[in-house]
């Protein structure tokens, strides 16, 4: 809550992936940089298919196409506004829910952590 909403300019992603492979370290380098929003990585099918899994299974805000030239082919990752928007989101929910508990007499003071 002190920090507040996302900055407009921060596209960091801080989501967990269970795999620890190569390319997956490579996809968290990427979601975590804060001022990247794209990027174009060349992969094999197999790889892409790991890479397009994983973003889908962590329902993450990135579309994810293959750019069919070249070989190998290019995975082409896009961040993308819904990052933002779901921040709103949530930052409206916590502070909805800190001043019910503030009213409700549950809560006597601001939290400082979350």
């Amino acid at each position: 809550m002190q920090k507040g909403s996302r900055q407009t300019d921060d596209w960091s992603i801080m989501d967990k992936n269970r795999c620890s492979c190569n390319d997956c370290q490579d996809l968290k380098v990427f979601l975590q940089a804060r001022n990247l929003q794209q990027k174009t990585w060349p992969l094999n099918k197999q790889r892409r298919m790991h890479i397009h899994q994983t973003i889908e299974a962590m329902h993450l805000p990135v579309t994810h196409e293959t750019q069919r030239t070249g070989s190998p082919h290019k995975l082409i990752l896009k961040k993308t506004r819904q990052l933002f928007i779901e921040d709103k989101k949530r930052y409206k929910a916590i502070s909805k829910a800190i001043k019910q508990l503030s009213d409700s007499g549950l809560l006597t003071k601001e939290p400082s952590v979350f």
